[in-house]
C-alpha cells in the first residue's frame, strides 16, 4: 500500500511511524508541502495520507497557500472516506475541513512526550510486531 506523507516545516519528519510503515511492506512518498504546494493537489485520491506537523497555525491558511490545499485535500478525503491521519498541524487542518473550530490554546504545546498504553491498546494490530 501506498501512504503519502504531507511535510509542512522541513524539520518534521515520521519518526518512528516510518519504520512501523515500511516494516509492514507499505512504501512511502513524502511531498514538502511548503516547497511544492500544487503537488498536494495532485495526491487526492492517495490510499492513505498523513498530514504532519509545523510550526504554523491552521489560521495562517491566507498567507500559506500549502495551508489552504490541504485543508481542500483533508475536505475531499473527508467527504470521500478515504483513510487520513493528521498530527499537530495536520489535526488543525483536518478540524478546519471538517467545518470545526480551531483557536489559539492559554499556553504554547510543544513535541511528543511518552505514552504508556492501556491493555486495549497493547492488543490493538498497530502496535503488534
Amino acid at each position: 500500500m501506498k501512504i503519502v506523507v504531507l511535510i509542512n516545516h522541513e524539520t518534521e519528519a515520521l519518526g518512528l511511524f516510518e519504520s512501523e510503515i515500511t516494516k509492514h511492506g507499505h512504501s512511502l512518498q513524502t511531498i514538502l508541502a511548503t516547497q511544492n504546494p500544487h503537488d498536494i493537489r495532485r495526491v487526492h485520491d492517495a490510499q492513505i495520507i498523513i498530514l504532519m506537523g509545523g510550526p504554523a497555525s491552521v489560521t495562517a491558511k491566507e498567507t500559506h497557500v500549502f495551508i489552504q490545499n490541504e485543508i481542500e485535500l483533508a475536505r475531499h478525503r473527508m467527504q470521500h472516506d478515504l483513510p487520513t491521519l493528521g498530527i499537530c498541524l495536520g489535526a488543525q487542518i483536518m478540524a478546519e475541513a471538517g467545518d470545526g473550530h480551531v483557536y489559539q490554546g492559554r499556553r504554547p504545546e510543544r513535541g511528543w512526550c511518552k505514552v504508556t498504553l492501556t491493555p486495549g491498546g497493547i492488543r490493538d494490530p498497530l502496535f503488534k510486531g
